[in-house]
């Protein structure tokens, strides 16, 4: 594989097509959380019974599914990123399997602590995007969208602590 270095206009134009998407990306995310608060607020308003059961557990399996997806960005990042040194690369490979090891440990356990398991993972996530963001030069409108979008995860997950 021949790695190129991007050119600071290439660099530029990449920031002006990722600011044309930003509205998908947000409409898509923001999208992303009505699960979330739905199956939260199923869990703690429902009486106790198959539909607060069901409820939660889509709220774990949800969880899990999107934790896996932001692991899967980095290793997307790591393969679409031609101008990463290959410690860069191997560092985003090697993160990018850890969320989904982590959420799944998480929601193997019980009751609430499965859930402050999934909100360390989300946390621990959202942490290591803004931490490799800084360092290869992600977009602030991603990063800043990756907290919004953690942020909600995380009161959605609190919500269901109610239950």
């Amino acid at each position: 594989m021949i790695e190129t270095t991007a050119s600071p206009q290439s660099a530029s134009n990449g920031q002006r097509s990722l600011q044309s998407l930003l509205p998908f990306m947000q409409m898509l995310g923001y999208g992303g959380l009505l699960p979330f608060f739905a199956l939260s607020l199923i869990s703690v308003f429902a009486n106790a019974g198959e539909i607060q059961q069901i409820a939660q557990k889509g709220l774990l399996f949800y969880t899990v599914s999107i934790i896996s997806f932001v692991g899967a960005v980095s290793w997307g990042l790591a393969l679409a990123m031609h101008e990463l040194s290959g410690l860069q690369r191997t560092r985003l490979l090697l993160w990018s399997v850890v969320p989904s090891l982590l959420a799944v440990a998480a929601a193997l356990l019980n009751g609430r602590f499965a859930i402050f398991g999934l909100m360390a993972a989300v946390s621990l996530a959202y942490w290591m995007d803004r931490l490799h963001g800084r360092q290869m030069g992600f977009p602030q409108a991603w990063i800043r969208l990756r907290l919004q979008l953690t942020l909600g995860v995380l009161v959605a997950l609190a919500i269901a602590l109610l239950a």
